[in-house]
């Protein structure tokens, strides 16, 4: 994970990646990833942490043990002897997937996200 703290050296840094680009390269994709609050195509979906658990157990069929630590992501009892901070979901939700790491890598693209975001939830 990246952690910049000076607004300059984000600037630079995002100037340096944009950089990489060619002229004719479509960078819409790229910045509806950056900042998707400001995409008018992509509403607000409003899922509270409690919904998204019970969506991401079901869908990766997780074991009773890890469901029940993505419902109470908020209770520290659950989450001891876990790389995870109580009370955050996305920091619960990245230990219950990180143990569930796969051997093979996929690298995905801004155009695969892209078409996997039109047709998974449109």
């Amino acid at each position: 994970m990246l952690c910049i703290k000076k607004k300059g050296n984000k600037i630079d840094l995002l100037g340096r990646y944009l950089s990489r680009f060619s002229l004719e390269c479509d960078l819409f994709p790229l910045l509806r990833l950056f900042v998707p609050q400001i995409d008018p195509f992509r509403p607000a979906y409003n899922i509270k942490e409690h919904t998204l658990a019970k969506i991401y157990s079901d869908a990766l069929a997780l074991p009773k043990r890890e469901k029940e630590r993505l419902l109470g992501y908020k209770d520290a009892h659950l989450q001891m002897n876990h790389k995870c901070i109580p009370g955050d979901f996305s920091s619960v939700l990245y230990s219950v997937l990180q143990a569930r790491e796969s051997a093979e890598e996929e690298v995905l693209s801004v155009q695969k996200v892209q078409f996997g975001y039109k047709f998974t939830y449109n």
